[in-house]
């Protein structure tokens, strides 16, 4: 993303403002990055696919959280269960 200053001319606020908006309506996230794009245009879109990496690692986060919870829960309950059917098999003599 290091192209030479003199292939791109440099954008006032304003049009910085709009190629950015420009990326964020256009651009879908992980779709290329076309290195003949603008620079301020191409770090947009950089900054869309790191926002929804984020969003994805969090959302992928927040599930094993679920999964964990639910895996100590069923030992619990499968500790529960073989703690029960020791003292069922020994009250039986077995």
């Amino acid at each position: 993303m290091n192209q030479d200053k003199t292939l791109f001319r440099e954008l006032t606020h304003g049009e910085k403002a709009e190629f950015k908006k420009s990326a964020r309506n256009e651009y879908s996230s992980g779709d290329e990055i076309n290195d003949l794009w603008h620079p301020v245009y191409q770090r947009e879109c950089h900054l869309m696919n790191l926002e929804n990496a984020e969003a994805d690692m969090d959302y992928h986060a927040e599930k094993m959280r679920h999964f964990k919870a639910e895996w100590y829960g069923f030992q619990s309950i499968l500790h529960e269960f073989e703690v029960t059917n020791v003292a069922l098999w020994k009250s039986r003599g077995f």
